[in-house]
């Protein structure tokens, strides 16, 4: 398998629900690969995957952290249209939301 190709990178603060609302029981580190379900402006939601997360330090259940969010070429431009600045999105594994992540910094 050949290596995902960067086209999108978000700087992104990291909040994971506590174990007792839902959330993880496990920290997540750096290569954590979520779903993203990202609000439409009609107010639906899109789910992105292809994605992975680098972290600063790893991130406990309950915690919030900074990390880097890359996406891949084949979902860079959809995810690109949803988000900026200030964005807020939920992460999820499966169906399970686990937390969410609002960005800080977009590469241009």
């Amino acid at each position: 398998m050949s290596a995902p190709t960067i086209r999108l990178a978000l700087d992104v603060t990291v909040h994971l629900l506590p174990t007792d609302a839902g959330g993880r029981t496990q920290s997540i580190v750096s290569g954590y690969r979520p779903l993203c379900f990202i609000e439409t402006p009609n107010g639906t939601e899109r789910v992105f995957g292809l994605c992975w997360l680098d972290l600063d330090a790893p991130i406990a259940p309950g915690d919030s952290g900074d990390g880097r969010l890359s996406f891949d070429i084949a979902v860079s431009n959809d995810v690109r249209a949803l988000l900026h600045v200030g964005s807020k999105f939920g992460l999820a594994e499966g169906a399970k939301r686990v937390g969410s992540a609002e960005v800080r910094r977009i590469d241009p």
